[in-house]
């Protein structure tokens, strides 16, 4: 499954696979050029925004009383 997304100030793609032997990778695009993030530490923090950002998708605060 690949998401993409710019909720955090820069946007990214997501990348899980079915098979456990491939690990979950992050694709990040910058003005001159491309990077795969690949380490489990940083792959997660890309994940646990991508849950936050799920989370308030799914359930989005109330607007503020008029």
């Amino acid at each position: 499954m690949a998401v993409m997304l710019s909720a955090i100030g820069t946007s990214f793609t997501h990348l899980g696979f079915p098979d456990a032997e491939d690990p979950e990778v992050v694709y990040l695009e910058v003005l001159t050029g491309s990077l795969y993030v690949e380490k489990p530490d940083e792959v997660r923090q890309y994940r646990q925004k991508l849950d936050h950002l799920r989370a308030l998708a799914l359930n989005p605060p109330a607007p503020p009383p008029r």
